[in-house]
């Protein structure tokens, strides 16, 4: 990941040192403000000094100028002999502040310029976002589980209502059940509902059938007793 992150702030900073080299001179001193806000950097420049001392102190200084508060930086004599063949990349740990300053210093006829860009703590970051992503995962736990608990609630409450449905059916109470729920514990309502329904006509025709048949029974039996009783007055009366 630093790598990663490193080699994307190179290439920030190789894109100014392209835009600085295409222009003229003048062009560039009068648009480095510019620059700057394109690219989210920070450049300074000075004609080139002698004394490395005092080119060291005005470079600090202008980017102390600029809000850049550095406690470790220094170009070398070293690092100046190369900027007459190419340009010199530099990282410099921030350590009190924990951060780095990532620079690319190079020559542009008589100026020197050093671009600067800072470089966060990549691991810092990583480390607070996989905390944040510890809370995210413990607070969506603790929700899933509450909607869990909660869903098994409404089922379980629903299954006691059919239950307590069938129960009166088997007593023969063909009551339904009031339905709020679209899913397959509805549909099973439903049907448990029309079940009852269809269960509550059959049943009412059928008790409907029995009366009539008493009623048929009663009154073939009116029919037959009135011949009987004759027929057992006049044996009697035959046998006297």
């Amino acid at each position: 990941m630093d790598k990663f992150y490193i080699l994307e702030k190179r290439k920030l900073l190789d894109e100014v040192y392209k835009i600085i080299s295409s222009k003229d001179i003048n062009t560039v001193l009068g648009t480095i403000s510019d620059i700057e806000k394109e690219t989210s950097t920070v450049i300074v420049y000075t004609e080139n000094i002698e004394d490395i001392d005092i080119l060291n102190e005005y470079i600090f200084t202008s980017f102390f100028k600029k809000d850049i508060k550095l406690n470790k930086f220094w170009i070398t004599e070293d690092a100046i002999n190369k900027l007459n063949i190419t340009s010199v990349n530099n990282i410099y740990n921030q350590e009190i502040v924990k951060y780095k300053f990532y620079t690319k210093m190079f020559k542009k006829d008589d100026y020197i310029f050093v671009v600067g860009t800072t470089l966060s703590d990549v691991n810092e970051i990583i480390e607070i976002i996989n905390k944040f992503i510890v809370l995210i995962s413990l607070f969506s736990i603790f929700i899933n589980w509450i909607l869990v608990n909660v869903n098994i609630g409404i089922i379980t409450k629903h299954i006691k209502n059919i239950k307590y449905l069938l129960r009166d059916i088997e007593s023969l109470n063909f009551r339904t059940e009031g339905i709020k729920m679209c899913d397959e514990m509805g549909d099973l309502s439903r049907s448990i509902n029309q079940m009852s329904d269809s269960l509550r006509k059959a049943h009412g025709e059928i008790n409907s059938q029995n009366l009539k048949l008493k009623e048929l029974l009663c009154n073939v039996a009116h029919e037959i007793k009135t011949p009987l009783s004759i027929i057992k007055v006049y044996a009697q009366g035959i046998w006297i």
